[in-house]
């Protein structure tokens, strides 16, 4: 009988120990496993204290011991602002027991390194379901960040090129287009030429003659000629258009040009009393251009202007300026094409008139041959299709677009060599 007591301490001192083991084990087995984990591993009680983490989350807030962290808040860890916005979330989270789940969010390093992280915490809670706080994984994502920016980069460098293939396709076919109408506009041109001077010579030997016995012969001999003179400025215009494509180019100064231009147009801006307004920029660097061609675009663009403003109050505003293009200004005016880069610097001519603008419908159209919105009679729809040419030929850009307070602009640019 006296032995009893003493063989059941025995035994359950054994048990204890075997308990105090097994749990001694598994305590060190869940440390290796989460010190090992490369995901930064904390747990915290329902005041925010840190009561566990693991060596990753240790160096991540440079702490180089358990005691660094333990018992410690967010606030004693992280910026004031950082660690405002770890408390709100855990709060939110303890009042409501809803886990977050992969948060991303960019943090700054001590040494003001930035870098992303995901983070998942969830509550955890007693045998009675109260929570007890929050177990918590963070991950660096930086990487794949990084990883998707370059993707993302490349994606877009990728449909730029791609953008730039199709301006490049649509500029060959404009361009076969514009060469196989070229050789058309040539060949007819050069057939209907003779029989035009033929019968204009007739026109003027029968205007000589007296048709006493008709009176209307005269008024149809005039018909006929106006009808005729018509049709030349057609071929003289197809002519221009199909034209050999070459430049006399000289540094020249595009002030100068415009003044020679409206001295060449002021009959007809003189006849409808249409007030010029002149707003040159003084100093403008002198680009490449063959000076008669230019002025010949401009002509163009001035009796147009002309022809579009009402017949009493027309005003016509003739601009000049200079600019550097940034980033953005690459593609100015036509999509179709890339004629501008960024940091090249540019001069610009503008004519602006007052008259109705182009119906939206049609501004697309406006550089096509023989296109025109002018009424039947009065006007080749040659005009703008050579002048539109010629500044292809200059390597710069002709842009038409109606006015913010009614009219059309038309925009003319060219590069400057520096």
């Amino acid at each position: 009988m006296s032995d009893s007591p003493s063989a059941t301490g025995t035994s359950a001192d054994t048990e204890l120990h075997q308990v105090n083991h097994r749990v001694s084990r598994d305590r060190d087995l869940l440390r290796t496993l989460i010190d090992t984990l490369p995901d930064s591993i904390y747990v915290k009680d329902a005041d925010g204290r840190y009561i566990l983490d693991n060596l990753a989350h240790m160096r991540h807030i440079g702490a180089s011991s358990v005691d660094d962290v333990a018992g410690k808040t967010v606030f004693d860890l992280f910026p004031r602002e950082v660690a405002d916005r770890f408390h709100a979330d855990d709060d939110a989270i303890l009042r409501s027991g809803v886990p977050l789940h992969n948060r991303e969010e960019p943090i700054v390093d001590d040494d003001g390194t930035r870098r992303w992280i995901s983070t998942t915490k969830v509550p955890f809670r007693d045998a009675g379901g109260r929570i007890l706080g929050l177990v918590c994984l963070s991950r660096d994502i930086s990487e794949e960040k990084r990883a998707k920016e370059d993707l993302l980069h490349a994606l877009a460098g990728l449909k730029e090129a791609h953008e730039n293939l199709r301006a490049l396709q649509m500029q060959l076919v404009e361009a076969e287009k514009m060469k196989s109408i070229g050789r058309l506009a040539a060949g007819v041109a050069h057939e209907v030429k003779n029989p035009l001077a033929i019968i204009t010579m007739g026109m003027e030997y029968l205007s000589q003659l007296d048709f006493g016995y008709d009176l209307s012969a005269p008024e149809i001999i005039r018909e006929v000629s106006h009808a005729v003179k018509r049709a030349d400025q057609v071929v003289r215009g197809l002519l221009d258009f199909a034209a050999p494509k070459q430049l006399d180019a000289t540094e020249e100064d595009l002030n100068a040009v415009v003044e020679e231009a409206l001295t060449f147009t002021r009959g007809v801006l003189a006849d409808k009393k249409i007030e010029i307004v002149r707003e040159l920029a003084p100093g403008l660097p002198p680009p490449r251009i063959d000076r008669t061609k230019i002025t010949q675009v401009l002509i163009n663009l001035l009796t147009n202007a002309a022809d579009a403003v009402p017949d009493s109050g027309g005003l016509i505003t003739v601009r000049t300026s200079t600019h550097q293009l940034t980033g953005v200004g690459a593609n100015i005016g036509d999509a179709r094409s890339e004629v501008f880069r960024a940091g090249d610097l540019i001069v610009v001519a503008e004519i602006e008139d007052n008259g109705p603008g182009i119906p939206a419908d049609k501004v697309q159209k406006i550089f096509d041959p023989f296109f025109t919105t002018k009424p039947t009679g009065q006007g080749t729809g040659l005009g703008l299709s050579v002048s539109k040419t010629i500044m292809d030929l200059h390597g710069g850009l002709l842009a038409v677009s109606n006015a913010a307070g009614g009219g059309t602009r038309m925009t003319m640019m060219l590069k400057v060599d520096r």
